[in-house]
């Protein structure tokens, strides 16, 4: 029995940049024509790589290319990538929203989509008529829409305001509703792109319980896209990488992840960005070395992470701050560290000159995995001089048979060296 309920083939969507004339009505005329003759666009100069930053002059882009991807029902794929990757380009031509350039798609049953917050909600209306609303234009019928609408309504946990008009909502509580209208709609698949980030803790556990739930119980297909990579890799057990419009990787949503996490270098411009000259202080160079003073990226469990500051003042301060951040690769912020003596509690003036600063963090500190290093610097109550998150990216290693006979995987972001005493007492 065939299980595909998707099907994509050589999908790829070309989207116009800047004006749509090219200023003369014989260069229009020509792409008309080219067009309508299913032949190249002889005026077009296309791009072949979605490139946020980069304005190669061209007129064109591929906000996607050669995309190829089958489906199972049942399935939740995570689809992750970088701004600008073609990951909502994916999901508005699959729901319909807009239609490819070129390649084929088959889909198998019913299909709904959670796309934008608000979409299909009329601010006069009330939260009650809003589900009447949102479910009609997801295709639900009325009696379908009033056999679910207590379960809608305590699903989005906002009952309290669902007689009140929905201009007078927060975004997260728009959130709770549009996706609480989505969970029960009568659908074999289910587009989420995002919408989950500005919905609180608590809501966001519930919402993946509950495509957990569809999926296993129900049958659903699920394709949710998201830069939240805890969610995706808690939810899904298969993913498809996106970059520049093209698929770099699909499969195992864990190696997937890693690719992604190994792809990004950080340090590539923002070390560039910072090193900047300032009124008060110019940073020659900011490096990453273990004790030796090898510059390094990867980092054994036994050994110091230094991170080596080399800055000139240029005048006498009363008070400055140098400080570091450390974050987990789902970016969240594992602890900060500064460097008070130099700053708050400062009694003297700091003459200008030429520093250098070190800061040390121990061996034997953190788990196995990748981590980032922000930096920053301030004279406090004054002026911000840095605040960059994500400078470096490192890797902490673990010996193949590490001392003590620890051979399994520890849980969380760091792994300290403990001292523990257990004596006889009885």
């Amino acid at each position: 029995m065939n299980n595909i309920v998707i099907d994509i083939k050589q999908l790829g969507k070309q989207y116009q940049l800047g004006s749509i004339s090219s200023g003369s009505l014989n260069r229009d005329l020509a792409s008309a024509w080219a067009r309508f003759k299913g032949f190249e666009d002889p005026n077009s100069k296309i791009s072949f790589t979605n490139e946020l930053s980069i304005n190669d002059g061209t007129q064109s882009i591929w906000a996607i290319k050669n995309i190829n991807l089958q489906i199972n029902k049942g399935e939740i794929l995570g689809v992750i990538g970088k701004n600008g990757a073609g990951k909502s380009t994916l999901l508005k031509i699959l729901s319909r929203i807009t239609s490819p350039t070129e390649g084929e798609i088959k889909i198998k049953g019913r299909l709904g989509s959670l796309l934008e917050v608000g979409t299909g909600f009329h601010p006069e209306l009330t939260g009650r008529e809003n589900i009447f609303l949102n479910g009609a234009i997801l295709g639900m019928k009325k009696n379908e829409i009033k056999r679910h609408l207590d379960q809608i309504i305590d699903f989005s946990g906002i009952e309290k305001y669902i007689d009140t008009p929905i201009k007078r909502y927060s975004t997260g509580m728009k959130v709770r509703l549009g996706f609480s209208v989505a969970a029960f709609l009568q659908v074999d698949i289910l587009l989420v792109d995002e919408v989950l980030a500005v919905g609180d803790i608590e809501f966001q556990t519930r919402a993946i319980g509950k495509m957990n739930q569809v999926a296993s119980n129900e049958g659903k297909t699920i394709l949710f896209v998201s830069h939240n990579i805890k969610a995706v890799k808690e939810l899904t057990n298969r993913a498809l990488l996106l970059s520049k419009g093209s698929m770099v990787q699909v499969g195992n949503t864990d190696k997937v992840v890693t690719q992604y996490l190994n792809s990004q270098d950080l340090s590539i411009g923002k070390i560039e960005n910072i090193l900047q000259v300032d009124e008060f202080i110019k940073f020659d160079s900011i490096t990453l070395t273990n004790n030796r003073n090898e510059k390094k990226q990867s980092f054994f469990y036994d050994e110091e992470i230094i991170i080596n500051y080399n800055y000139n003042l240029k005048l006498k301060l009363d008070r400055l701050r140098i400080a570091f951040n450390i974050s987990d690769r789902y970016n969240n912020i594992i602890f900060n560290s500064a460097d008070f003596p130099q700053g708050l509690r400062t009694e003297e003036l700091i003459d200008s000159g030429t520093y250098q600063a070190n800061a040390i963090i121990p061996a034997n500190f953190f788990n196995e995995g990748t981590f980032f290093i922000g930096i920053s610097c301030d004279i406090p109550f004054k002026k911000i001089i840095i605040n960059e998150k994500n400078i470096f990216t490192f890797t902490i290693i673990f010996p193949e048979n590490m001392t003590g006979g620890v051979n399994e995987k520890f849980e969380g972001p760091l792994f300290p060296k403990i001292k523990w005493k257990t004596e006889k007492i009885g």
